[in-house]
């Protein structure tokens, strides 16, 4: 009996246990991994907003002057909406020659509402996308952005 329980200890392997657990982003940010990298927006600078008749963004920028943001039509309620969303990730550098941007584009994210809160204007989800240098800045290699998600990010109109 001994010897089973003695097994049984040496068996186990803590190496095996090790899990990547990544959580949803704080209430009213958003967060995602770029190329395996964790980021997350900050919360006073993360929102929604209508930018025209026909269109929303959902944006927030990191302390590290990171910018994610979604691009999608207006909408009225939950529900995926993966051929009609694009996405964005840019990085702002100052200097003092001033204020420069390296972007990067998706011309389709994939994007899962969860939650569309119209009486609290709030807004909740997932997304994903893979987007290339944008055409005349120094922007280089892919930018894989993975397990994105925002929580009850306020929506502005």
């Amino acid at each position: 009996m001994a010897l089973a329980v003695i097994l049984l200890l040496t068996s186990c392997n803590k190496d095996e246990e090790k899990v990547d657990v990544f959580l949803p982003a704080a209430t009213g940010t958003m967060k995602a991994k770029v190329n395996g990298q964790e980021t997350s927006t900050v919360a006073d600078a993360t929102d929604a907003q209508t930018t025209s008749i026909i269109r929303m963004e959902i944006s927030g920028t990191t302390e590290k002057s990171e910018m994610l943001s979604l691009v999608l039509p207006i909408i009225n309620q939950a529900g995926t909406y993966d051929s009609v969303t694009s996405g964005r990730y840019v990085i702002i550098h100052e200097n003092p020659q001033g204020i420069t941007f390296q972007t990067w584009l998706a011309v389709s994210a994939n994007l899962t509402v969860t939650k569309f809160d119209t009486l609290e204007k709030k807004i909740s989800g997932s997304f994903s996308f893979l987007a290339t240098p944008a055409q005349g800045n120094s922007a280089t290699e892919n930018k894989e952005i993975t397990q994105g998600t925002f929580t009850d990010v306020p929506i502005r109109q």
